[in-house]
């Protein structure tokens, strides 16, 4: 009978420890939620572009590319999977997939009709197999499948009209490596520098919840200290903080072969936006905490959602939820560092100045403020009670 004695004891406590039981209950649920708001706005086909550059064949007044146009228009099947979209050029549609408005882009070259002509004409003198240019951003999860399903179409289409085995060539251009080739290991760069930001939630959520736990607060009030005063000493201390991380992170990724085409100003500027959220993100769980164990606790709740859903760590498609000045925001952009996440891949693939990145920079910075302010507005309220 003592194993029911301890059952109950431990369920006692299990219950007197709500933080880490609310935690362990509810985070699968939590993450079901978070990802079915991923994937439900969504639609169940891929966008492709298409440029059609086709002259066809003047003489039979045969027009292939329209012909494919037409077929991916009216087949049911590929409907399903596949929405075209015609545009008049490769820079536009390039522009389109850096927004990721669409998920993939064609290109038909000139010769694409009297190429497969010549493909089924047995006696044509000089033979030619149709070129078609595909183009995509690798880090793009939603181009993976939207550049197969693209593929299938054109393969079925092109076997249809010459009976050959392997009637057409394929070229592939990912337009985030034109102006430089990147590694695996580079590819993850740019989320280990959000990593870095991210953590600061642990460095200065200990500072200020000491300051709680051993009542040092209550004797700062005792002097003329402000909100102010005390908000701008913790905001300063970790933004040095965060600016050491940042640089040791783009130092030590240098000595292993990390190249960026923008300057490491520019990547300290941004994450010096993402820092402001997230010292705001600090404050507000540490206004819920009396203790440094409550708030390691609850500070995997917002550690969980920064990492997992920025798109730091793991890709996330992005879904514009509203167009600002041509900029789409998604929802994950409502996070502090959610916009940071896009400036630092044009920094570091394009080599973009914070010049070149107002929009993001003017977000972020609007983000984070949001935070900081409703932090500010919370911990004042629970523990320090001042007036100014």
């Amino acid at each position: 009978m003592k194993i029911l004695s301890l059952f109950k004891k431990n369920i006692i406590l299990q219950l007197r420890d709500y933080w880490a039981l609310l935690i362990t209950v509810s985070l699968g649920p939590f993450f079901v939620v978070i990802y079915w708001l991923i994937t439900a706005g969504f639609p169940s086909y891929y966008n492709v572009l298409v440029v059609n550059n086709d002259k066809g064949i003047s003489e039979s007044g045969t027009y292939y590319g329209k012909a494919f146009i037409d077929m991916c228009n009216t087949e049911k099947r590929i409907l399903e999977t596949m929405h075209i979209k015609l545009i008049t050029s490769v820079d536009s549609g390039k522009t389109i997939l850096k927004k990721r408005d669409a998920d993939a882009m064609l290109m038909l070259s000139e010769d694409f009709s009297r190429s497969i002509q010549n493909s089924i004409d047995t006696l044509a003198k000089e033979k030619s197999i149709p070129e078609v240019y595909f183009f995509g951003e690798k880090s793009n999860t939603r181009y993976l499948v939207g550049v197969i399903t693209s593929f299938t179409a054109m393969d079925g289409f092109i076997k249809y009209l010459t009976k050959a085995k392997e009637p057409w060539k394929m070229t592939e251009t990912f337009i985030d490596e034109e102006k430089i080739k990147r590694s695996d290991f580079e590819m993850q760069i740019p989320g280990i520098f959000i990593l870095s930001v991210i953590m600061l939630l642990f460095s200065a959520g200990m500072l200020i919840i000491r300051d709680v736990e051993d009542k040092s607060i209550n004797r700062l009030k005792l002097t003329k200290m402000t909100v102010f005063d005390y908000v701008s000493g913790v905001t300063l201390t970790q933004i040095l903080v965060g600016i050491v991380s940042v640089i040791s992170t783009y130092i030590l990724a240098t000595v292993f072969g990390f190249r960026s085409l923008g300057s490491v100003i520019s990547v300290v500027l941004v994450c010096i936006t993402a820092f402001l959220g997230i010292i705001g993100i600090t404050f507000i769980v540490v206004s819920y905490c009396k203790n440094a164990t409550i708030f390691v606790i609850a500070g995997q709740i917002p550690l969980f959602i920064l990492i997992f859903f920025s798109g730091a760590m793991l890709p996330i498609p992005r879904n514009a939820m509203l167009t600002i000045s041509g900029n789409g925001i998604c929802w994950n952009d409502f996070l502090p560092v959610g916009m940071s996440v896009t400036s630092l891949n044009g920094i570091f693939n394009d080599g973009k100045s914070v010049f070149e990145l107002q929009f993001q920079l003017f977000w972020s910075i609007l983000i984070s403020a949001i935070y900081l302010f409703i932090g500010l507005y919370l911990f004042n309220k629970k523990h320090l009670r001042l007036n100014s």
